[in-house]
This record gives structure tokens, sequence and C-alpha cells, in this order.
């Protein structure tokens, strides 16, 4: 229903940004590779990176997939 379509377009917005974060592979751990970002406010789609040590930067996105989030992500981004 085009009307409908339009509606939801209008309150939801054209566009809607994801990230989507992998785990570590073994290889990476094993190399004692740090993981860089925080996901403590990952369910409020913000992302903590560290950059250079202990300095935080936060980016805001429409929803934020950790690394414990399985593979069935791709109902959530399909077409509004």
């Amino acid at each position: 229903n085009e009307p409908t379509h339009a509606f939801t377009v209008y309150i939801t917005g054209n566009i809607r940004v994801f990230c989507r974060c992998r785990p570590l592979r073994k290889e990476e751990i094993s190399a004692g590779y740090p993981m860089v970002t925080d996901f403590d406010a990952a369910k409020d789609g913000e992302l903590g990176v560290f950059a250079g040590g202990s300095t935080k930067k936060i980016f805001k996105f429409d929803r934020v997939y950790t690394p414990k989030d399985d593979q069935g992500i791709h109902g959530s981004v399909r077409y509004v």
C-alpha cells in the first residue's frame, strides 16, 4: 500500500545505519590483539571505539550488533 509506505518512510526516514561487529578470530586472540570496541551502550545504538589507549570515541547508529549477536540479524535490516 503506497500511502502506508510513504507514511512509514516519513516517520522512520529513508536511511538507517547499522553496525555489525565481529568477534576476534582465534589468530587475533593468540597474537594478543585487544578488543578495541566497547559495547556497553550498544542497546542504545552507541558504539565506543578506543583510539590510542584509553581515549574512547562514541559513534551513533540506528542499531549496533555485537559479536554475541547471532547471524539472524537480517530480519531487522530488510525493507521497511
